[in-house]
């Protein structure tokens, strides 16, 4: 599954993003980085908050942060 087109609310996001991290689901982030480049990782969330989504990116399992105000898409990864 491809991560969904647009930018999602910012509730829908971080309810998402919550639940992910509960269920200990991946998901597919777009982002934008400090240099204005957009791009895909799937990150296994472990927490949200303080406007840090912190989570694994399963490419490399190394644990890092996404400011939540960069992403800009969020789907959960289908089994």
């Amino acid at each position: 599954m491809s991560p969904e087109r647009g930018r999602p609310s910012a509730e829908a996001t971080l309810q998402l993003l919550r639940d992910a991290a509960r269920q200990r689901r991946s998901v597919w982030l777009g982002f934008v980085d400090t240099h204005g480049v957009r791009s895909q990782r799937v990150v296994r969330p472990v927490s949200v908050g303080g406007g840090i989504l912190q989570g694994f990116d399963t490419s490399s399992e190394e644990l890092d942060n996404f400011p939540l105000h960069r992403i800009m898409s969020v789907a959960l990864v289908e089994d």
